[in-house]
């Protein structure tokens, strides 16, 4: 997303990636950091930083930390826009544990530099199967696609298909990448 000013920039990214989640929670997102450009920030969900309950026949645990870049880009994007950095998008049981997990952590020492799925011990899995990384793309609302329609988390919305599209859609029109993000630098 982009904007006349960092601020702007960063607000023009977060709109869309708020309306995802309004699908299934009251949570908001909160910038956490700032507008600096060039330096690393995140967005997390709750006032616990990271965490929104989640209501259902099984309750979740929505955990969402979304980091991101302030960039200049000369291009007719510009003069600022927002570059996904990394993220965190986790279904965690009532007690914590992972149920499904969906990261992109690039910068984490030893971690592997492209998006992927973890599948947590909250299945019922063996803990072991939590440690593999199975490749993925962005996931922003698809996670939230797979909280209503798999795990029948309670909807706060009649309209959260077309929300959920439409929030996609506004990142697929600004993404610099699809499949395999470009490598990152500290």
């Amino acid at each position: 997303m982009a904007g006349r000013t960092p601020a702007e920039a960063v607000q023009n990214f977060v709109d869309p990636l708020q309306k995802a989640p309004s699908c299934v929670t009251n949570a908001v997102l909160t910038v956490r950091g700032g507008y600096d450009v060039g330096r690393l920030h995140a967005v997390s969900i709750g006032t616990e930083p990271g965490y929104a309950q989640l209501r259902g026949p099984r309750p979740l645990i929505l955990e969402i930390v979304h980091h991101y870049r302030v960039i200049e880009d000369d291009t007719v994007r510009g003069p600022h826009k927002v570059s996904t950095a990394g993220y965190v998008y986790e279904l965690k049981d009532p007690q914590g544990a992972r149920v499904i997990a969906y990261h992109w952590h690039p910068l984490e020492p030893g971690g592997p530099p492209f998006p992927h799925m973890h599948v947590g011990p909250g299945t019922g899995a063996e803990k072991a199967f939590d440690r593999f990384h199975f490749p993925t793309g962005r996931i922003s609302e698809q996670v939230l696609r797979l909280a209503i329609t798999d795990f029948d988390v309670e909807m706060r919305r009649d309209d959260w298909a077309d929300v959920l599209d439409t929030s996609q859609a506004a990142y697929e029109e600004w993404r610099t990448w699809s499949t395999q993000p470009p490598p990152l630098s500290e």
